[in-house]
């Protein structure tokens, strides 16, 4: 199954749950390019398809999180500070920020792959990424289906 057959089937699990399946809407090669640049990086496939297939708006659902475009220029200098916030100094260049959390949570994953495992970071609880122990399509797939 591709990444976006996996998405659009999360999209589904989740519609029960509180939003319009009509009102799930991607973002454009364009936008996904400057999501690219932003970051520093190329991003992984897993992730450049659920941009495409969601990355602007789920319906309302995930409002309150940074993971839409309008909020994802720009997220990986805002993870610097949280980590600077944590007193921690880890180097984010080979990573992709994809969704932050209420302004002291994060998650990323390191590049080179086209599905990478998940870390998170909490300034709460500093120490370094903590890995997930999850891909990043499960991760994306179980957020899209149950929410954050």
């Amino acid at each position: 199954m591709s990444y976006v057959d996996r998405y659009k089937r999360a999209l589904a699990l989740g519609a029960p749950k509180g939003f319009d399946r009509l009102e799930v809407k991607g973002m454009s090669p364009d936008e996904i390019l400057m999501v690219e640049r932003d970051q520093g990086v190329l991003l992984p496939c897993a992730y450049r398809d659920f941009l495409e297939v969601c990355g602007n708006s789920r319906g309302g659902v995930l409002d309150s999180e940074d993971i839409y475009y309008r909020d994802l220029i720009g997220i990986k200098d805002a993870a610097y500070e949280i980590l600077q916030d944590g007193g921690d100094q880890i180097s984010l260049d080979d990573y992709v920020v994809f969704v932050m959390h209420q302004g002291y949570i994060f998650y990323c994953v390191k590049v080179g792959s086209p599905d990478p495992p998940v870390f998170g970071y909490s300034s709460m609880e500093s120490g370094g990424l903590v890995p997930q122990e999850i891909l990043l399509s499960e991760f994306i797939g179980k957020i899209l289906a149950e929410g954050l």
